[in-house]
């Protein structure tokens, strides 16, 4: 089992860069990639309203220092809001 924790941080270092930027307009996206159960779903559109990072860290000692970023998506037609991580979001085209 992994245990970690998430640490916010003011800025993360100058190699780690937000895919999404203040102002993007983005839907959630989750996927699986795993064996034969592939599937892609797509579900409410909002806008970027806030970034912030965090750095993941293990209390396993094998596993190594990670970076996360974590939007702010402020959803439209309504005044709710929500942080998603980069990898539950997709740009709207």
């Amino acid at each position: 089992m992994h245990t970690f924790r998430y640490i916010e941080v003011e800025e993360a270092p100058d190699s780690i860069k937000p895919i999404y930027n203040i102002g993007d307009l983005v839907q959630v996206s989750t996927y699986s990639d795993w064996e034969k159960y592939n599937f892609t779903s797509v579900g409410g559109i909002g806008l970027i309203a806030g970034i912030r990072f965090f750095i993941r860290e293990s209390f396993d000692p094998a596993e190594s220092l990670r970076y996360v970023v974590e939007y702010k998506v402020n959803w439209v037609g309504s005044d709710e809001f929500s942080y998603l991580d980069e990898s539950m979001l997709a740009r709207v085209k």
